[in-house]
């Protein structure tokens, strides 16, 4: 189970504990708008003005640009098709 904050990141519950994942260990310095998770258990985080963030496993990866530009990314998820193509807005 996954829980989203305002205020202080993304909490995992893997059934026995709870995992968190913030700005101290390297995740997006951000509110978690929304969470949509893949088919390989990766979790995708929309966050209030700082890109997009992708879970997997305990790493961390931060798109805050789109390509070609300046711009950062919006804050809420549309779709991950099952290409991973993933449409924010």
């Amino acid at each position: 189970m996954w829980i989203g904050t305002l205020a202080v990141g993304v909490y995992k519950y893997d059934g026995k504990q709870f995992i968190h994942f913030n700005a101290d260990n390297g995740f997006c310095p951000s509110a978690a708008n929304c969470l949509m998770a893949t088919t390989d258990g990766a979790m995708f985080v929309g966050t209030q003005g700082n890109g997009l963030c992708k879970i997997n496993d305990k790493s961390f990866k931060h798109y805050n640009q789109l390509r070609g530009g300046n711009n950062g990314i919006a804050n809420s998820i549309l779709a991950i098709k099952r290409v991973i193509c993933i449409f924010a807005g």
